[in-house]
């Protein structure tokens, strides 16, 4: 199902999944599975060595367990886009406090002045290639 964000981009997410909505991000959620897209306005395309240098960084002081899997530069229907593959620990469950492995892909695209983190996360060795393909396969302008 196509969800339109405040950003100036749509995609699509799984249908029934929980969804949290904030003025630059919005956010699905089903079971231990994560669909995330932000949004923020800049003039600077990013690109492998950016997101290398600010975003990998950032998340190597706030992504428990980070471990960066790879980083490239692909094409989508969207326009070119920085991929990084990476993993983390996931949050502790809130009963049972166990802490899952988890496996996250971000595509990153820029146009027109905004710059979208499309992030997918599920446990590790979840069978999801297809869904995350479906999803950032999906996204397109406004």
């Amino acid at each position: 199902m196509p969800y339109t964000t405040t950003g100036g981009f749509t995609f699509k997410v799984l249908e029934g999944w929980a969804r949290t909505v904030t003025s630059n991000s919005a956010s699905f959620t089903d079971k231990l599975n994560t669909i995330r897209a932000s949004w923020e306005s800049t003039t600077t395309t990013p690109t492998a060595a950016t997101v290398a240098a600010n975003d990998i960084a950032k998340l190597m002081v706030t992504a428990p367990a980070f471990q960066l899997v790879s980083l490239t530069t692909t094409k989508l229907p969207a326009g070119t886009a920085v991929h990084m593959k990476y993993r983390l620990n996931g949050s502790a469950n809130d009963v049972t406090a166990k802490r899952y492995r988890m496996e996250a892909e971000r595509w990153t695209v820029f146009h027109k002045g905004t710059r979208v983190d499309l992030t997918l996360i599920s446990p590790m060795g979840a069978d999801n290639v297809d869904a995350w393909k479906t999803v950032s396969r999906s996204l397109t302008w406004k």
